[in-house]
């Protein structure tokens, strides 16, 4: 058995809140391994709202809106067959439950200026059907993964 865990982008306009995608791991989806890596992945990236032109669209660092930074997981972390899959929105929780959730209202930008991602968005982290544990910005939650790494 591994530890399984969900990973839900989801897209944010005033009250309105839906999922562009959900993403099943069946190994490492613990707060140290899974929740770690999507931490650290996403503290370096960039939103833009159209590439200008003095960016190479091969710049990884950037995303062009949040399906294009979904595709960008998917192509950095879909490295064998089987583990990681794309699964329909109504996916039971499981063991960990990341909720990526872009907050328009946080990301309006003009469309040449590049915003960090950890500005954008809020993650919540949860276990099976229970309440979050965690709810914060992507640098909070690489601190709260640091802060209980020390505590084991």
């Amino acid at each position: 058995m591994g530890t399984r865990s969900i990973i839900r982008f989801k897209e944010k306009y005033g009250d309105s809140v839906s999922t562009i995608a959900t993403i099943y791991q069946q190994y490492d989806g613990y707060l140290s391994y899974v929740g770690a890596k999507l931490a650290n992945w996403l503290k370096n990236k960039k939103m833009l709202n159209g590439i200008p032109g003095d960016i190479s669209r091969k710049d990884f660092t950037y995303a062009n809106g949040p399906g294009c930074l979904v595709a960008q997981f998917i192509k950095e972390f879909k490295t064998e067959v089987g583990n990681l899959r794309v699964y329909p929105e109504d996916c039971d929780n499981q063991d960990y439950n990341y909720d990526v959730i872009f907050d328009y209202e946080k990301c309006t930008f003009p469309p040449a200026w590049g915003k960090p991602v950890d500005e954008c968005v809020e993650i919540i982290v949860s276990n099976f059907d229970h309440p979050p544990f965690f709810r914060g910005t992507v640098d909070q939650l690489i601190e709260y993964i640091k802060l209980r790494e020390n505590e084991e």
